[in-house]
């Protein structure tokens, strides 16, 4: 057995570099680790590899083995676990970036919005606190920190007082999909819009549209995917649709209150054939608390992108119209509140 291992061990050195870089490459960070100290050449492979490091929430983390490691061959960090020792700045070769911030020091929270990642194009931030929201957007927006982020997810504790800053537009900016789930209203919607002129995929959430006019919004030509939440769809959305003319794909989330059911895709799907030629998908998900039978079928037959759309009931009279999921969903914002039918 001694002489077989012995017998063995000299073809193992005979692989090539690249057959070691390529079994490597196929390793998370933790298993590469045990990899280091074997020999020189090893090594030396292993110091001239890009490290995806990707640790989500453990009780006990032990993160001493990213010490092994230069911190400019991390190309791609999740982490949703403290590491106290963690520092950014020296993490210039990074591409990806996902944390959960609950989870980062004093120390690691300011380097959010003061250290410049040139080469990041994906960034994802979770459970942001309210000081760092504002101050984090605004680095985005302004597109220094970040000058290649093309895809931005911001998951954002929600607040009333989030405004942007009025700074000068970069026409450079290079954000093309920007998910962000605090609910906008239509001022700020439009200042978001002026600041992404590169945007292509969308998704968020528009408060009600009072009073205020909305006419000067200068239609944003190059978003092709809309996932929007709206207070009041069956009258903001055909102002929404104004303002993205080029749209490919839609879907559209909120409660339809008391408008008939039936009426409000009927407005709808004039609405997509006169403002928004390019659709090609369309999905939704509408509430609405009403006693009418089901309309699905005849609903489907108002227009192509329709042929999709369901019924699906919840309790008492609530309902939803959907495409893109099958059960109703239990518990939602657009649930009304159960009534006795035996009263009616």
């Amino acid at each position: 057995m001694g002489k077989s291992f012995s017998s063995n061990q000299p073809r193992l050195e005979l692989l090539p570099n690249e057959l070691f870089i390529e079994i490597f490459e196929y390793m998370d960070s933790v298993d590469l680790r045990n990899f280091k100290g074997l020999n020189k050449r090893i090594d030396l492979i292993i110091e001239g590899l890009k490290i995806n490091v990707n640790i989500h929430r453990m009780e006990i983390l032990n993160t001493t083995f990213l010490s092994a490691f230069n911190p400019s061959q991390i190309i791609r960090l999740e982490m949703r676990n403290p590491w106290s020792s963690m520092n950014l700045t020296s993490m210039m070769e990074l591409r990806s970036l996902t944390l959960d911030c609950g989870c980062l020091t004093r120390e690691q929270l300011d380097q959010m919005t003061t250290l410049t990642l040139c080469c990041l194009e994906r960034l994802s931030v979770h459970n942001t606190t309210p000081n760092l929201q504002k101050l984090l957007l605004d680095t985005i927006l302004r597109g220094v920190h970040f000058p290649s982020l093309k895809i931005c997810q911001l998951k954002l504790k929600p607040t009333h007082d989030l405004e942007l800053c009025n700074t000068n537009r970069l026409p450079n900016n290079t954000v093309r999909s920007l998910t962000i789930n605090n609910k906008w209203s239509w001022h700020e919607f439009e200042f978001l819009l002026y600041r992404l002129p590169h945007l292509r995929r969308l998704e968020a959430n528009l408060s009600r549209l009072y009073s205020v006019s909305v006419t000067s919004i200068n239609p944003h030509s190059s978003i092709k995917h809309l996932r929007i939440t709206l207070d009041n769809p069956s009258d903001d959305l055909k102002t929404l649709l104004k303002l993205t003319p080029n749209l490919v794909r839609l879907r559209i989330r909120g409660s339809l209150k008391n408008i008939s059911v039936f009426t409000h895709f009927e407005k709808t799907a004039q609405a997509l054939s006169d403002l928004v030629p390019h659709l090609q998908y369309f999905d939704c998900e509408l509430y609405s608390y009403s006693y009418e039978d089901d309309k699905a079928l005849t609903i489907q037959c108002l227009h192509p992108l329709y042929r999709d759309i369901q019924r699906l009931c919840g309790q008492s009279f609530n309902q939803c119209y959907a495409t893109d999921i099958n059960t109703y969903p239990t518990p939602n914002e657009y649930e009304c509140e159960y009534f006795d039918e035996t009263v009616f």
